[in-house]
């Protein structure tokens, strides 16, 4: 329902959002065909499957919501106040846990994916863009915009294990892709340098 719009267009001059029109598509992927639109949830920015439990969890921009979706029924399950302007989501592979980070606030909130309660919220990077765990779930690692950070989370303890400043590295390897929204710049870590600093 957004007017389209490059970066560092002035909002103010683009035509009112049509919320109305906001949605999420659902597409077969054996056919590339839209199954079905979700709709109820106003200005959804990233989302993340939980495919253990069917459930679809959303950042609702302009509510400063979490919204929880039943994936074959579309039906809203939860909606969870996770902060201003939330954006990056993830689920952890391991464990029944979602995080959501909150731009505004600077943020991410821990999600229960069972019973869709707020676990904790913590304090991260600047303008919290991106979030993704570790493949055994262990660490969350939260993505600053305007610090150029990465914030560790220990998702057990439930707390912030480390904060790491971002140097864009020029040697080759495999790569952590970091990107800082407006400011067009990618910033990336190798994994090998990654597990040291942790």
């Amino acid at each position: 329902g957004s007017p389209l719009a490059s970066p560092g267009v002035d909002e103010s001059t683009l035509p009112q959002p049509d919320r109305a029109a906001d949605g999420i598509a659902v597409v077969d992927t054996a056919t590339g065909k839209v199954d079905h639109v979700i709709r109820a949830i106003s200005d959804p920015e990233q989302v993340a499957v939980d495919g253990v439990r069917g459930q679809l969890f959303v950042a609702g921009e302009d509510t400063g919501q979490a919204v929880i979706v039943d994936l074959l029924s579309g039906r809203v399950l939860a909606r969870r106040d996770v902060g201003g302007q939330p954006e990056g989501v993830a689920v952890s592979p391991h464990g029944p846990i979602a995080a959501v980070t909150s731009e505004a606030d600077g943020t991410v909130a821990l999600i229960d994916t069972r019973t869709h309660r707020i676990l904790a919220r913590l304090r991260v990077g600047e303008r919290p863009r991106d979030a993704a765990f570790t493949p055994d779930g262990s660490l969350l690692l939260v993505t600053g915009e305007l610090d150029d950070s990465l914030v560790v989370v220990d998702v057990a303890a439930r707390k912030v294990a480390r904060r790491l400043a971002v140097v864009v590295s020029s040697h080759t390897g495999t790569y952590l892709p970091v990107h800082s929204g407006a400011a067009a710049r990618l910033t990336a870590c190798t994994s090998a340098s990654l597990s040291a600093r942790l």
